[in-house]
């Protein structure tokens, strides 16, 4: 009996163990299932629209700053142009290949000289923010000048031509503007120049997907007859904080509210 007894309490162990084990490759199946999920979750290389070129100034210990180009592509190729502001003949171009971190959020430049620049990339909404060696965000009062920010290439490089100011076509206006009141947004350096219908004016331009702001104008001190446009443009850039372009018109917004009108001039 006692020996029955025995066998019964040995098989039940046995199935208790089976039952256990099942338990435990469903909870390991589980986590393999969570992890796959993870690597699936929406990162910044499977939800951004990461492809194009970036352009900004990041700070140089020992010139006003370095203007930067990085132009990213799908093939996982990388272009950098550099150039150290105020030292001629510093322009250089490197090309190469970049890979992603496992999490998909930061990106790394294949074949450049540890310490000699910038390696470590992490990828937001239109912009590339530089990152130390480490690979953390650089934190400071400096912070926002490691920024690049994504090019858009139906803006930049091209001549706006200003037709319209606060709601006033510029063809109503008299008198007229002394000369042709016009932007262009350069790829290089972030810089915008052009002329306000009087005075020539150049400054900063920073953008970030539909957001645009201004800064650092300054202009020529040139009287004209009649200052109204260039009064109403330089009110303008303290304003902006966004644009959108529509049939080759350039619309330069403050929330929801128009303040000039451009369009494309050839």
């Amino acid at each position: 009996m006692k020996n029955f007894v025995s066998i019964i309490g040995i098989c039940v162990f046995v199935l208790g163990l089976g039952i256990s084990s099942c338990n435990l490759k469903g909870a390991a199946k589980s986590v393999e299932n969570i992890s796959e999920v993870a690597a699936d979750a929406d990162n910044s290389k499977n939800s951004l629209d990461w492809e194009g070129t970036y352009s900004g100034v990041v700070p140089c210990a020992d010139c006003p700053g370095i203007s930067t180009q990085i132009t990213l592509k799908n093939d996982n190729t990388y272009s950098i142009k550099t150039e150290y502001q105020g030292k001629e003949g510093s322009a250089e171009t490197i090309e190469g290949t970049f890979e992603w971190n496992e999490a998909g959020g930061i990106i790394k430049m294949n074949g450049l000289e540890e310490g000699s620049m910038p390696t470590l990339y992490k990828v937001g909404e239109s912009k590339l923010i530089q990152l130390d060696l480490e690979g953390n965000v650089i934190s400071g009062e400096l912070a926002s000048n490691y920024e690049l920010t994504k090019i858009d290439g139906n803006l930049v490089e091209k001549k706006w031509k200003l037709t319209e100011i606060n709601g006033v076509a510029i063809s109503t206006m008299d008198p007229k503007p002394a000369v042709e009141a016009f932007i262009t947004f350069d790829s290089k350096d972030n810089r915008v120049h052009g002329n306000s219908g009087c005075n020539i004016f150049t400054g900063m331009y920073k953008l970030e997907g539909s957001a645009l702001t201004f800064s650092g104008i300054a202009s020529t001190r040139k009287m004209c007859i009649d200052m109204t446009i260039e009064d109403q443009m330089n009110k303008m850039f303290q304003t902006v904080d966004k644009y959108a372009i529509t049939d080759n018109v350039l619309s330069l917004n403050q929330a929801d509210t128009t303040l000039a009108k451009f369009e494309l001039s050839e």
